[in-house]
């Protein structure tokens, strides 16, 4: 199935181009410009994750939306909001692929905290502060890089102890990804692992021109 989100719903289609639901939360978006919405699958396919930015922050300094996250199920064909609180999630957030935790980065007029949430009991707690951070979960929703070109990871144990590593470039499997840093002012291609607790940093003989076409295969 693919799921198609715009500002007048979000649409559900077999891989056949076959309608199969219709006009799934249409919203009004905060800003002039129109905003689409986030949509995440969840992982066996039963329903979707969708993030509308249909609010703003309270904030006297920026003009920035605010996103809702609601949860649509194809069985049912409800659909229910996921509370969070507190409620701070900007351009900047990602959801776990199991659909169950959510990281974003919040934005108030002096500080810029991020955010960890859980979508099952809609609880969350400040884990740090950036003022530009990306997000990038591992596949088994367990491990989740941010940070300015994704400098730091954390478990969902413990958001708030965090390990430097190498800015990612992309996951191999659970404990496994490839990265960048800088090495005698030359970048460098690195893969790392995830051993116990800590971060395991290996050269692979590659220089940065090479970070977008470099792929591992998984064991």
């Amino acid at each position: 199935m693919i799921a198609v989100g715009t500002t007048e719903g979000t649409d559900i289609f077999s891989v056949d181009g076959e309608l199969i639901r219709e006009n799934i939360l249409p919203y009004k978006p905060f800003l002039e410009n129109s905003l689409l919405p986030s949509i995440f699958w969840l992982p066996d396919s039963s329903g979707i994750l969708i993030a509308i930015p249909d609010s703003k922050f309270d904030s006297i300094a920026y003009k920035r939306p605010a996103y809702s996250i609601w949860r649509y199920s194809l069985a049912s064909n409800l659909l229910i909001q996921t509370p969070i609180d507190p409620s701070h999630i900007a351009e900047q957030f990602d959801i776990s692929p199991d659909g169950k935790w959510i990281v974003s980065g919040g934005v108030t007029d002096s500080e810029w905290p991020l955010y960890f949430g859980n979508l099952t009991t809609g609880q969350s707690q400040i884990f740090g502060a950036s003022q530009m951070t990306y997000f990038s979960w591992g596949p088994d929703s367990k491990y989740f890089a941010y940070g300015v070109s994704l400098q730091n990871m954390a478990s969902i144990d413990d958001p708030s102890s965090a390990m430097v590593i190498c800015g990612l470039v992309q996951w191999i499997d659970a404990n496994h990804f490839i990265c960048s840093n800088i090495e005698n002012n030359a970048s460098r291609i690195r893969m790392a692992e995830i051993v116990t607790g800590s971060i395991q940093i290996y050269d692979i003989g590659f220089s940065k021109d090479y970070d977008f076409t470099v792929s591992i295969k998984p064991r």
